[in-house]
């Protein structure tokens, strides 16, 4: 006895006085030694060669080891760390290395069941991606039972098998891998008599979730023993890699376990969900969720309760509203919105740009009434087509159209046998006008009163013809115009625009003007410019009431150079209305009285006897001439309620551009044909009797 114990002492003191032993200078300088890996799309060869050249390691490189390989390391790293890395980097490129004495083999994952691997029989490894072999032992549960459960945790060049006879496994995989199957073994191998295990995949459910209710379930089902230890003894592990559970314990216990598996693992039911996805159609998503929200919100602190459809719940003024903002934005798309909490529940609403869609997370019984009002608010929107004539008229003979107005009520029309209302407009001396007036066109006009001059309205009927342009919804005083040579249109655009949408109009040129000089040595050094736009601009939001009316909201702007442009400081003459008018659909308004004046001063003289001073007045003809222009506004809106009814209106625009294509073609071959087929000569069978 006493000669065992001397010669322990004697192997304990060897052992300490090797611990204790310097590492040699030569160990510590390999170990120090720093290098940088920087490769971009090399030949792995080549960063095989490069590696065994830093850590003095030799290789044996299968021929089927082919292929490129990126590494970037912006730090230094050590020989050892960079040995890893570079077994990481085979791994990624589906190789790994087989180490046999001084010698590494760099070979395919997938052949790895030719080479002979490093064995372990510890349960728990150091985590890397080198290939091995691992014998794991096994305790208490059947080693063949394992195999199935095992096997989903490996990459796919895994393997695992049970020895026949034996109680331990044989796994070969990357180090990590197998890392975490020791992890697992250790959890679920315990001294359970009887005990068997088995996996169970879920579809629908978490593993985490499903584990925890399902132990809950079944301690409460068996009960719990003497400080805390079960009756029956199980255990249920979560597998979160493949999402399944792992039971363990007797028959009975794993027989109920599958009878909890399908009602756990159940699909939700439709409208049971906490996350709804609401697609819109119509609705744009940035808005409706602001209105959604701020409507929730207001909601939630009425205190009296809520009501929608069949279904209700109470609350009180005391409840808690608490809102954030949420905002995220990432690969193009977006989600912003907003959450609360309202009625001890918290309900987020967001919104996803990139496909206009609605993000609610609520209760089911709070999403109902949230949905109900999305597809209130989701309902396609009227469209409104506005034709637009803006036109100057010059007055001859007094002519001062739109300056003042006659009303007139539902009256018979002679010339069309048709009865329609107009408001028309003359000065003292009607001219035109008056001529239809003299022909009976316009005696059946009752009680005519002239209003203000200025700025005036019109609401007019449903046809206008102005310089041999049809223009339709517009009444019987733009006929008069059809006799005046002095009306200049300036534009007659159409658009369509959604209800409540602006629709702009804008025919104008970018102009530069010079806003500041910096001057340097009495010389120009630079120049400022600011550009604006010169010409026709015109903005319009309709809005569509129930009774059939269109209120427009009008802005709009005739702007003109006022002479030659000198020195880059151009001048320019602005006429401008804002304005906001009612008129029924398929009716016309029109805007006038913006009136420009023009005086130019003539003289006339006798050459040389008109420049004598004070005498030359003798001799000298002065002039001056007004010049007074009118700009009229005519806007007609048409309601479309579906795209049936664009449909049609595009093919009578289509009919009207090319019947108008066909009038030209037909003009331009009555004045130039394109083809003329040449006459055929004849020859007479008898010459002509002379």
């Amino acid at each position: 006895m006493t000669k065992k114990l001397r010669w322990k002492c004697l192997v304990s003191f060897f052992l300490l006085l090797f611990l204790a032993f310097p590492v040699t200078p030569k160990a510590e300088a390999a170990e120090a030694k720093e290098v940088t890996l920087d490769f971009d799309d090399v030949d792995i060869r080549l960063f095989i060669r490069v590696i065994s050249e830093m850590t003095g390691k030799n290789f044996i490189i299968d021929n089927n080891v082919r292929g490129k390989v990126t590494v970037l390391s912006p730090k230094k790293l050590t020989t050892g760390q960079a040995y890893e890395v570079f077994k990481s980097v085979l791994s990624v490129n589906g190789f790994t290395v087989v180490e046999a004495g001084q010698i590494i083999k760099v070979v395919p994952a997938q052949n790895m069941s030719g080479y002979e691997l490093p064995l372990g029989k510890e349960r728990i490894l150091r985590g890397d991606d080198e290939y091995i072999t691992q014998i794991m032992p096994i305790g208490h549960l059947d080693a063949n039972g394992l195999v199935p459960v095992v096997k989903p945790l490996l990459s796919k060049n895994g393997a695992v098998f049970a020895p026949p006879s034996s109680d331990v496994l044989v796994v070969t995989d990357y180090r990590s891998n197998i890392k975490k199957v020791g992890e697992l073994l250790e959890e679920i191998d315990i001294d359970i008599t009887g005990a068997a295990v088995e996996r169970m995949d879920l579809k629908y459910s978490t593993a985490d979730a499903v584990s925890a209710k399902i132990t809950d379930i079944l301690e409460t089902k068996y009960g719990k023993g003497i400080k805390g230890a079960r009756a029956i003894p199980f255990k249920i592990v979560p597998l979160e890699r493949v999402n399944a559970i792992i039971g363990v314990g007797s028959a009975t216990v794993l027989e109920d376990l599958r009878g909890l598996i399908p009602q756990m693992d159940a699909p939700t039911p439709e409208g049971r969900n906490l996350i709804n996805v609401y697609y819109l159609e119509h609705a744009k998503a940035e808005d409706l969720v602001g209105v959604l929200t701020e409507t929730q919100k207001s909601i939630s602190s009425f205190g009296s309760g809520r009501s929608y459809g069949s279904s209700s719940t109470k609350g009180t003024a005391a409840q808690k509203t608490s809102t954030d903002s949420i905002s995220r934005t990432e690969g193009g798309g977006s989600i912003v919105g907003g959450k609360f909490k309202a009625f001890g529940k918290e309900t987020t609403i967001l919104f996803d740009k990139s496909t206009n869609a609605i993000i609610v997370y609520a209760e089911p019984e709070d999403y109902q009434p949230i949905k109900e009002m999305i597809q209130k608010l989701d309902i396609p929107r009227k469209q409104v087509f506005i034709e637009a004539l803006i036109m100057e008229v010059s007055p001859e003979e007094d002519f001062a159209f739109g300056t003042e107005w006659f009303a007139g009520k539902d009256v018979q029309n002679p010339v069309e046998s048709s009865r329609r209302a107009a408001i028309l407009g003359s000065s003292t001396n009607t001219g035109a006008l008056g001529s239809l007036a003299n022909k009976g066109f316009l005696s059946s006009l009752a009680d005519k009163g002239a209003l203000e001059q200025g700025f005036s309205l019109g609401i007019l009927g449903e046809n206008i013809t102005v310089g041999n342009i049809t223009f339709p919804s517009l009444g019987v005083l733009i006929r008069a115009l059809e006799t005046l040579k002095t009306v200049n249109i300036l534009s007659k655009p159409q658009l369509m625009t959604l209800n409540n949408e602006k629709a702009i109009i804008n025919i104008s040129t970018n102009m530069a003007f010079k806003t500041s000089s910096t001057l340097q040595e009495g010389q120009i050094a630079a120049q400022n410019f600011e550009y604006r736009d010169v010409g026709i601009k015109l903005d319009i939001t309709p809005r569509i009431n129930k009774n059939g009316k269109v209120t427009l909201e009008i802005k709009q702007e005739v702007s003109k150079l006022a002479g030659a442009v000198t020195d880059d400081k151009p001048t320019t003459l602005k006429r401008a209305i804002d304005t906001v008018v009612e008129v029924n659909a398929g009716g016309t308004i029109v805007i006038g009285g913006l009136i420009e004046e023009q005086k130019d001063l003539d003289t006339g003289a006798v050459p040389c006897l008109g420049g004598i001073p004070f005498l030359g007045w003798a001799f000298k003809n002065v002039g001056m001439s007004s010049k007074k222009t009118n700009l009229l506004v005519f806007i007609s809106p048409r309601v479309f309620d579906s795209s049936t009814d664009a449909e049609t209106l595009t093919r009578e625009k289509r009919e009207v551009l090319g019947n108008e294509r066909i009038r030209q073609m037909e003009q331009m071959n009555r004045e130039k044909p394109f083809f003329k087929a040449p006459a055929l000569e004849t020859k007479p069978e008898h010459a002509p009797v002379q």
